[in-house]
């Protein structure tokens, strides 16, 4: 293929969502996604714009750019070019950490043209002589939370064995591409077919209270919780003894406050999916994220333990078939000719991919960022990134939600999730 020459790609069906609702929010930020890795000491520059280049060069899914052909959106890689990466020196303000502050707000706030634009931005930091770090920002259509941590992997490793003049290594069938292929051959497999007759079955009937036009309000906020560690271990060793998920915690709690101030008896929640079928995709930088709903119906009879029982039971079958897109689900239910675009208002997210955290002997700390939009009215983010440390995110649009209403909730969660913990070890 000569320099000039572009080979087109459709979209993958995780893509064909997010392009779907940025056509719809055109201009703002609302699939921006990334944080800071924080650095415990002064990296060296040079190095360090060495290691982003090499990454850029050998993550093909970072250089995906985006056209519409007759309405109809593709995708093509733009050849790797040496980057000029950003060096921003916060040491020479009066209050560094400020000043970095204000910049993270300023940069999350700057929306990605996604015809043509470059659809991330790396650049490097110095807050003072004993603390530096690297912005990993990117429009969701090229990357998931998955990938941020994939990154930021990549990053402390190869700086670590620059640094140490190591050889460096890298896996042959990383091509975002390649899922394309994956996932064309799966819309032609039985297993579609199967998948497909499964949802259509479980949702032939919907409850009305649950569908949502998610393009209305998207204007968000987040409030986060440290889970302290006396709460943590009570939630891990119950979740360890109960062979329960933690997530599946998480979602009892938020289904027995729907039910108990609600009266919400028939529940549907979406639960985000890495979505990675096999170890070669879980190596890849790109968006595979899906969606999928689950439904609970709710007994007021029922004990708490039966009701973890049943969500886990729930998650395990629909885990067993949620490789069928989301956005073909919504189709297939024909809830656009109703005005609606989403099955649920609420969602509950569970990241446990791990952070290295150590570059060249040197600590390093992730700090995630919220561009201050949404498209759920509500999403719970339980995060499990470092070893005792859970962090709980709480997205919600603020016309529906104040942050009172938030607190009460968050606290109410917590609440339950450690009164059936300490029920449970009990036993």
């Amino acid at each position: 293929m000569s320099s000039n020459e572009r080979y087109f790609y459709g979209l993958t069906h995780p893509q064909k969502r997010i392009w779907y609702v940025e056509k719809l929010n055109s201009g703002i930020p609302i699939h921006n996604i990334g944080g800071c890795m924080f650095i415990d000491g002064m990296i060296k520059i040079d190095i360090m714009k060495k290691t982003l280049n090499i990454i850029i060069e050998h993550n093909e899914g970072l250089r995906l750019r985006f056209v519409e052909k007759d309405g109809i959106p593709a995708q093509y890689v733009e050849p790797y070019k040496n980057q000029d990466i950003d060096f921003i020196d916060f040491s020479k303000y009066d209050d560094p950490e400020a000043a970095h502050n204000m910049w993270i707000e300023k940069v999350f706030s700057k929306h990605f043209d996604i015809f043509g634009d470059q659809l991330f931005y790396f650049p490097i930091f110095k807050i003072d002589k004993q603390k530096s770090g690297i912005l990993i920002l990117a429009h969701h259509i090229i990357s998931d939370g998955w990938s941020e941590i994939l990154l930021l992997n990549q990053i402390c490793e190869i700086y670590s064995k620059l640094i140490k003049n190591q050889d460096l290594c890298f896996d042959k069938d990383n091509s975002y591409l390649n899922y394309l292929e994956d996932e064309q051959k799966y819309l032609n497999s039985n297993s579609f077919i199967r998948n497909k007759k499964f949802w259509l079955k479980k949702y032939n009937n919907i409850p009305e209270d649950s569908l949502y036009n998610s393009s209305i309000g998207i204007k968000g906020n987040r409030i986060s919780y440290n889970i302290d560690t006396v709460s943590f271990e009570l939630i891990k060793d119950c979740s360890v003894a109960a062979n329960y998920p933690i997530v599946a915690m998480f979602i009892v709690a938020l289904v027995i406050y729907l039910y108990k101030t609600m009266n919400e008896r028939d529940i549907i929640i979406g639960i985000p999916m890495f979505n990675r079928a096999n170890s070669n995709q879980k190596r890849i930088v790109g968006m595979f994220t899906s969606t999928m709903p689950i439904r609970i119906k709710f007994d007021k009879e029922i004990t708490v333990n039966a009701l973890v029982n049943k969500i886990v039971e729930e998650l395990e079958l629909c885990i067993f078939n949620q490789r069928y897109p989301y956005d073909l689900l919504i189709r297939d239910l024909e809830l656009n000719k109703a005005g609606f675009n989403n099955m649920f208002k609420m969602c509950v997210n569970y990241h446990n991919a791990k952070f290295v955290n150590k570059i060249d002997d040197m600590n390093a700390r992730l700090m995630e960022y919220y561009n201050g939009y949404q498209d759920y009215s509500f999403q719970m983010s339980v995060k499990e990134w470092e070893k005792n440390s859970i962090i709980l995110d709480i997205d919600y649009k603020v016309q529906e939600y104040t942050d009172q209403q938030i607190q009460i909730m968050q606290k109410t969660f917590i609440y339950i999730i450690k009164q059936f913990a300490v029920a449970e070890n009990r036993e």
